[in-house]
């Protein structure tokens, strides 16, 4: 049966089936023993995959320079000839390499890569050909379109990774620096179509790093896009934690990239808030402000439902959002006080679920990692100005090795508390 699947197809087996034996549902005996069917899990590194990919992304770079530097002594049937022939023949050979017969999977991965980028390319040569005023956006979404399609046909990941990145610039490109008050973004519609479909094709390859892509590029989109800024990235980051709660249940592949991702944009959201002075919650900011809080509320009341052993944690984001909006709406000292308050608190709270209830070394990780960046960050802002130059420099270099040294064995003596 084995010789039926591919390498990347083995390697979801062994992952099934390594999950089947954490889960105590086979024994290990036989676990090891259905492993060992598998023997071409561990072969092929993934360096040769890497090399392959980066050689067609250079071999594409070569061509079009190449192209570029003869392009105005080019007839226009010449100039589109050659670029339907990179297209047709870069996407023949891929499809051939890695279906037909498929002995160069790999290879045929970066020549339909390789297609990708020849396509996009396109788009903007025979723009430039017959002098098309088009938005860049509006190329990037045709390009997008073209790359979608193509990674549904073939299941290339890294055609995947491609459409991903192109639909994040897509949707951070439709961004407009001037926004008329009162109003919702019209962007919105267009960046949750871009993310939906990556998060779509991340299932339909079952690839984890399209969902890396996809995840960043939202958390991107909150932090530059929206007017609320980091409030905004902090019922990102809260939404996606609810998200991870489920994945852990229904979706365990992509339960690491929902983690980490919420992670950083809830930690580093209120931690940014330590340093805020002035509220964003305005009037023209109101049905940012609304629109987002009703979609992190809804997530985690949905997954609280769906998910009952993980109701208390819902519970709590819920909680740090509502809390968060309220404590917004003052200024000056008391916003940055109530705002240390509240990362300290979610701090402490992420370690106590890490440890007692989830299990998760990775939540735990994170919180001392944002607890020693608060503690830099205090560092800062009471000594900066106080204390000499030198000494601030030898003084924080010592605290820093003293607390860095606390945090890992803490974190150490977690770790095991959470393995045994």
């Amino acid at each position: 049966m084995s010789q039926h699947l591919s390498p990347k197809q083995q390697k979801l087996v062994v992952s099934e089936i390594k999950s089947w034996s954490a889960d105590s549902v086979i024994p290990a005996e036989l676990a090891a023993a259905l492993i060992g069917r598998y023997p071409a899990h561990a072969a092929a590194a993934n360096i040769t995959g890497a090399l392959t990919i980066v050689g067609a992304v250079l071999v594409g770079l070569g061509t079009l320079l190449f192209i570029a530097a003869n392009w105005q002594a080019l007839a226009v049937a010449a100039k589109l000839s050659l670029i339907c022939a990179g297209i047709v023949v870069s996407h023949y050979f891929g499809w051939r390499l890695s279906f037909e017969p498929g002995n160069r999977p790999k290879l045929g991965a970066a020549l339909l890569l390789l297609g990708g980028l020849v396509y996009g390319a396109g788009i903007w040569l025979i723009a430039q050909i017959f002098n098309l005023d088009a938005q860049f956006s509006d190329g990037l979404l045709l390009w997008s379109i073209g790359v979608v399609g193509t990674t549904v046909v073939t299941r290339s990941v890294p055609l995947g990774c491609l459409a991903s990145v192109i639909l994040g610039l897509w949707s951070l490109l439709n961004y407009h620096f001037n926004f008329d008050a009162g109003t919702v973004r019209s962007e919105f519609p267009q960046f949750f179509v871009g993310f939906l479909t990556c998060l779509t094709l991340a299932a339909y390859l079952r690839s984890r790093a399209v969902a890396w892509i996809a995840l960043l590029f939202g958390l991107l989109w909150m932090l530059v896009c929206s007017p609320l800024h980091h409030y905004t990235a902090l019922l990102w980051g809260l939404a996606l934690f609810g998200c991870y709660l489920w994945a852990r249940e229904h979706w365990k592949l992509f339960a690491s990239p929902f983690l980490y991702v919420s992670g950083i944009s809830t930690f580093g959201s209120l931690l940014v808030g330590t340093f805020q002075s002035s509220s964003l919650i305005a009037a023209p900011n109101l049905p940012a402000l609304s629109l987002s809080l009703f979609g992190c509320l809804t997530v985690l009341s949905l997954v609280a439902w769906r998910v009952p052993a993980v109701r208390q944690e819902c519970l709590a984001c819920i909680g740090i959002a509502l809390v968060s909006c309220l404590t917004d709406t003052s200024s000056g000292g008391a916003l940055r006080f109530v705002a240390n308050i509240v990362l300290l608190t979610t701090i402490g709270g992420a370690v106590y679920c890490g440890i007692k209830r989830l299990q998760a070394v990775g939540l735990v990780n994170l919180a001392v990692v944002f607890f020693v960046f608060d503690i830099i960050s205090r560092y800062f802002d009471f000594f900066y100005s106080m204390m000499d130059r030198s000494m601030f420099f030898i003084l924080g270099g010592i605290m820093l090795m003293i607390v860095g040294a606390v945090a890992e064995t803490g974190r150490r003596r977690m770790v095991e508390g959470l393995q045994l």
